[in-house]
Protein backbone atom coordinates (compact mmCIF):
# COMPACT_ATOMS: atom_id res chain seq x y z
CA UNK A 1 0.00 0.00 0.00
CA UNK A 2 1.30 3.56 -0.70
CA UNK A 3 1.66 5.93 2.06
CA UNK A 4 -0.89 7.99 1.36
CA UNK A 5 -3.28 5.25 1.13
CA UNK A 6 -2.23 4.05 4.98
CA UNK A 7 -3.11 7.66 6.16
CA UNK A 8 -6.29 7.43 4.63
CA UNK A 9 -6.90 4.14 6.24
CA UNK A 10 -5.33 5.80 9.80
CA UNK A 11 -8.10 8.47 9.36
CA UNK A 12 -11.29 6.80 8.58
CA UNK A 13 -10.42 4.01 11.57
CA UNK A 14 -9.89 7.20 13.71
CA UNK A 15 -12.81 9.26 12.21
CA UNK A 16 -14.96 5.73 12.96
CA UNK A 17 -14.05 4.74 16.41
CA UNK A 18 -14.18 8.64 17.16
CA UNK A 19 -17.63 8.97 15.99
CA UNK A 20 -18.51 5.84 18.15
CA UNK A 21 -16.89 7.38 21.02
CA UNK A 22 -18.73 10.34 20.88
CA UNK A 23 -22.10 8.60 20.50
CA UNK A 24 -21.51 6.35 23.37
CA UNK A 25 -20.87 9.18 25.62
CA UNK A 26 -23.64 11.10 24.94
CA UNK A 27 -25.93 7.89 25.13
CA UNK A 28 -24.36 7.32 28.89
CA UNK A 29 -24.21 11.17 29.90
CA UNK A 30 -27.72 12.39 28.04
CA UNK A 31 -29.89 9.20 27.96
CA UNK A 32 -30.33 9.05 24.04
CA UNK A 33 -28.65 11.24 21.46
CA UNK A 34 -31.93 12.58 19.81
CA UNK A 35 -34.72 12.96 22.61
CA UNK A 36 -37.05 13.32 19.70
CA UNK A 37 -36.11 9.28 18.42
CA UNK A 38 -36.36 8.79 22.19
CA UNK A 39 -39.85 9.72 22.61
CA UNK A 40 -40.80 8.16 19.11
CA UNK A 41 -39.40 4.73 20.25
CA UNK A 42 -41.63 4.67 23.56
CA UNK A 43 -44.51 5.36 21.65
CA UNK A 44 -43.51 2.95 19.33
CA UNK A 45 -43.70 0.06 21.79
CA UNK A 46 -46.84 0.83 23.20
CA UNK A 47 -48.82 0.10 19.78
CA UNK A 48 -49.31 -3.00 17.94
CA UNK A 49 -46.60 -3.02 14.83
CA UNK A 50 -44.47 -0.28 16.02
CA UNK A 51 -47.06 2.49 14.66
CA UNK A 52 -47.29 5.55 15.29
CA UNK A 53 -50.97 5.57 16.32
CA UNK A 54 -52.91 3.12 18.49
CA UNK A 55 -55.28 0.20 18.35
CA UNK A 56 -58.76 2.02 17.24
CA UNK A 57 -61.33 0.03 17.97
CA UNK A 58 -64.61 -0.03 16.19
CA UNK A 59 -63.17 1.51 12.92
CA UNK A 60 -65.41 1.46 9.74
CA UNK A 61 -62.76 0.40 7.41
CA UNK A 62 -63.44 -2.39 3.96
CA UNK A 63 -60.56 -4.26 2.76
CA UNK A 64 -59.89 -4.42 -0.87
CA UNK A 65 -58.20 -6.62 -3.23
CA UNK A 66 -58.44 -5.23 -6.19
CA UNK A 67 -60.08 -1.51 -8.09
CA UNK A 68 -63.00 -3.76 -9.18
CA UNK A 69 -64.51 -3.79 -5.81
CA UNK A 70 -63.50 -0.54 -4.90
CA UNK A 71 -65.25 1.07 -7.77
CA UNK A 72 -68.03 -0.28 -7.17
CA UNK A 73 -68.42 0.24 -3.50
CA UNK A 74 -67.76 3.83 -4.34
CA UNK A 75 -70.27 4.16 -7.27
CA UNK A 76 -73.05 3.14 -4.41
CA UNK A 77 -71.96 5.46 -1.95
CA UNK A 78 -72.11 8.32 -4.97
CA UNK A 79 -75.56 7.15 -5.74
CA UNK A 80 -76.71 6.60 -2.11
CA UNK A 81 -75.52 10.23 -1.78
CA UNK A 82 -78.54 12.40 -0.20
CA UNK A 83 -76.89 16.24 -0.06
CA UNK A 84 -73.03 16.24 -0.83
CA UNK A 85 -69.89 14.38 -2.22
CA UNK A 86 -66.62 14.78 -0.96
CA UNK A 87 -63.53 13.36 -3.13
CA UNK A 88 -60.32 13.72 -1.68
CA UNK A 89 -57.37 12.74 -3.10
CA UNK A 90 -53.23 13.10 -3.07
CA UNK A 91 -53.39 13.39 -6.59
CA UNK A 92 -56.89 14.22 -8.52
CA UNK A 93 -56.64 15.68 -11.60
CA UNK A 94 -59.71 18.23 -12.88
CA UNK A 95 -59.32 16.39 -16.06
CA UNK A 96 -60.58 13.42 -14.67
CA UNK A 97 -63.37 14.74 -13.05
Amino acid sequence: MSFLGDIVNKISANTQETVFKAQEFAENHFGYVDEEAREAALIAQKHRFHSFAPLREASEVKWYVDGKDYFWAISEAIEDAKHHIYIEDWWLSPELV
